[in-house]
């Protein structure tokens, strides 16, 4: 059975995954769906399970790497009916789930809410960042998200408190349980100039230490251990500057993969990823786990 009749609004096909990427890389995504409420993505999900069809879920595609020959699963990618957000009483924000997290990071600082300043260079979309815990300068997603609603893999919508999610580093249960779709944040009332402040610095940092301005996915590796970054380790094994076709070890950041002209396919990061591990393991024995999604 397929999904080839009586297609929804928002059906894309043979959308260049590359475009769909801060990576620039990967081939076209012969079905992309990009449901604009709610109901729309729980009726979607409805439709896969009855077609038994599998499905990938695609957010602002910054921790991601899709491949050089592309996508025949259907994608799914939350429409701009999610990009948004709202102050609520008791200074808390109900945010959607494809609200860059760079944006709702300046725009609850300047209302006065502090508790994302360390988001303000982190270029996911929010939902991804609930599934994730993204994080950064010593906080993350998991310390002010206070639930969030998902849509289940059988269409249903649920509203589930984020001590259900089992936060780790880098880490959840989300993915498990659904696709998040909006989620309410805790924050806290302060001087919007300060709140700013911290944030510029937070900002700063990351610009001096982190090759932000070229097409990348960000770190690559968790951290092997809390009081050791991969940077570091990466680094320590001589790493910086290795370069495979159009992929390149950061010369800034030991844990940066970037594509600095463009031109780096899909298995040149690959083979970087997998050059730093082998050297890594071989040198300190310690095994370096991926933080980026390979598709």
């Amino acid at each position: 059975m397929s999904m080839s009749s009586n297609l929804p609004e928002g059906f894309r096909s043979g959308v260049p995954g590359a475009r769909l990427t801060t990576y620039g890389i990967g081939g076209p995504i012969l079905s992309l769906y990009e449901p604009n409420s709610a109901e729309e993505l729980a009726s979607l999900v409805k439709r896969f399970q009855q077609a038994g069809l599998r499905f990938k879920v695609l957010g602002g595609g910054s921790n991601l790497l899709i491949p050089d020959e592309g996508i025949t699963e259907p994608v799914i990618r939350l429409g701009t009916g999610f990009r948004f957000w709202e102050r609520l009483p008791s200074n808390r924000a109900r945010v959607g789930a494809a609200m860059p997290y760079i944006r709702l990071s300046q725009e609850t600082a300047q209302s006065g809410l502090s508790g994302l300043e360390f988001a303000g260079g982190i270029p996911a979309w929010f939902g991804g960042a609930v599934r994730m815990n993204a994080g950064a300068h010593g906080s993350d997603t998991a310390a002010v998200l206070e639930s969030a609603k998902l849509v289940t893999y059988e269409g249903e919508i649920v509203d589930i408190p984020a001590s259900q999610f089992g936060y780790s580093y880098r880490k959840s249960r989300v993915g498990e349980l659904g696709i998040v779709i909006e989620g309410t944040l805790k924050l806290v009332e302060g001087n919007s100039d300060d709140i700013l402040a911290l944030r510029a610095k937070n900002l700063s940092h990351r610009k001096a230490a982190q090759p932000i301005t070229l097409p990348s996915a960000g770190s690559v590796f968790k951290n092997p251990a809390p009081d050791l970054t991969a940077g570091i380790v990466i680094e320590r094994a001589g790493l910086k500057g290795f370069r495979v076709g159009g992929a390149e070890v950061s010369n800034m950041h030991g844990n940066w993969i970037v594509n600095p002209e463009r031109a780096a396919k899909a298995s040149d990061v690959k083979a970087c990823i997998q050059e730093c591990q082998r050297v890594v393991r071989d040198k300190f024995n310690i095994t370096l786990e991926t933080e980026l999604v390979v598709w």
